[in-house]
């Protein structure tokens, strides 16, 4: 009889031992992980025994101050990598990767785990390949965005990690990209194109599904007008900017238009400062970060759904409003236009351009009927291609398939999966 399949997930941890991740989105990919059937393990500083955590099993990294894991890991730094290459940067940086490998290894020994899973390829960027491969357990990273993407003026992304991450992916057994920007980055940055693939993100469309506006709006407590949508962080690389520049345009032409966004973050000062100044003649309402329960709400309470990005890894916001009926406008960037298909299910506009993305949602505003068409083609494009389980069951197939290449054990278990829809 074949056993699980067991990964080692290498999530961002939250700041508790209460939760398996950093991110509830990861946390949902690990559940879905554990519910198809695999053994899920993962590694945080702030767990101090192992033990079980959510749908996963949870694994300590022992803090700097353990003495002697610290001195093992000054050890590891004089340890060859199999390549021969060395993890860049600065001593502190090299001890923090060493102690991380040290504790990953621990596990991947006991637990007898077949695959590494690495998204945004942490711990700091190495994904934990040194450990990995030392003990003979194949590793596969997943692009997600300021892991492979920068905007040095902004401070974003993987700036001067570039040599890092660089390293990384010309590592991996295997690179996921969530769009293909990312996958043709990774190839940038060295990464092998035999060994990348694309898996596009997927929502749960029941969840993210079609309701009556008008109900959501009272539900909100928002006022029935003409309604723009923003859900993230409210950041400078989100184009917070732009959206702004972009309103103002529009209520000229639209007075009745309310800009509702949703999120927090180093920008949301800048929003109230103009919510302030413009009280008698804008309407920006600002409920702050929404839960994952409640935000269905806000993409059926919108008219359209903006996402005005200077960079993006992909658009799994746009696929969550589009899911909902809602027409999406994103900038072209990135992985965006993987999410939005122009003309049918929204509209791409050109990154920072504040009179175009005016434009396209006065458009959306005032074109009542292709408004409508466009959110019935979201709604009925993201069920066909974009279903959170076939993304799931895309992952899972091409981890089997790594593990066979590589000859891990696992490689004899059977799989309940089909081939993976992955583009090349």
């Amino acid at each position: 009889m074949s056993r699980k399949i067991r990964i080692l997930a290498l999530v961002p941890p939250s700041k508790t031992a209460s939760h398996s991740a950093a991110y509830t989105v990861l946390q949902e990919e690990l559940a879905a992980f554990s519910n198809a059937g695999v053994e899920v393990h993962v590694v945080s500083p702030h767990a101090k025994t192992s033990g079980n955590v959510q749908s996963v099993k949870m694994h300590p990294i022992p803090q700097m101050r353990k003495v002697s894991h610290t001195l093992r890991s000054l050890f590891r730094l004089q340890l060859p990598t199999n390549s021969g290459e060395r993890v860049p940067g600065k001593f502190s940086r090299q001890l923090a990767v060493a102690r991380f490998e040290l504790a990953i290894e621990k596990v991947l020994r006991d637990e007898k785990i077949d695959l590494v899973y690495s998204p945004f390829a942490w711990p700091k960027r190495t994904a934990g390949i040194g450990a990995a491969h030392r003990v003979g357990v194949p590793v596969v990273v997943s692009l997600r965005g300021a892991d492979a993407f920068s905007i040095s003026d902004l401070d974003y992304g993987v700036g001067f990690d570039q040599s890092v991450i660089a390293l990384t992916l010309c590592r991996a057994d295997h690179v996921v990209g969530v769009s293909s920007a990312l996958a043709d980055q990774a190839m940038a940055l060295g990464a092998p194109a035999e060994r990348v693939s694309v898996v596009l993100k997927g929502v749960d469309v029941d969840h993210f599904s079609v309701g009556n506006r008008t109900e959501s709006r009272v539900k909100l407590g928002l006022p029935d007008v003409p309604t723009i949508l923003f859900v993230g962080n409210i950041v400078p690389v989100k184009g917070i900017d732009t959206l702004l520049g972009a309103y103002d345009c529009l209520v000229r032409e639209c007075p009745q238009a309310q800009l509702v966004m949703c999120g927090d973050g180093s920008e949301l000062e800048k929003v109230k400062e103009y919510q302030r100044e413009h009280s008698e003649t804008r309407r920006v309402i600002l409920p702050g970060r929404v839960s994952r329960e409640l935000i269905p709400d806000y993409f059926r309470a919108a008219n359209v759904f903006v996402l005005p990005s200077l960079s993006e890894g992909s658009g799994n916001v746009l696929l969550e409003a589009a899911a909902c009926g809602c027409p999406t406008i994103g900038s072209s960037v990135g992985g965006i236009p993987d999410y939005i298909d122009d003309g049918k299910t929204g509209l791409l506009f050109e990154s920072q351009n504040v009179q175009q993305l005016a434009g396209k949602i006065q458009y959306v505003l005032t074109n009542s009927e292709g408004a409508a068409q466009m959110g019935q083609s979201g709604r009925e494009w993201v069920v066909a291609h974009f279903q959170y389980q076939a993304m799931i069951d895309n992952l899972l197939a091409l981890f089997q398939r790594v593990i066979s290449n590589s000859g891990n054990p696992a490689s004899q278990s059977e799989s309940r999966l089909e081939s993976p829809s992955v583009v090349a």
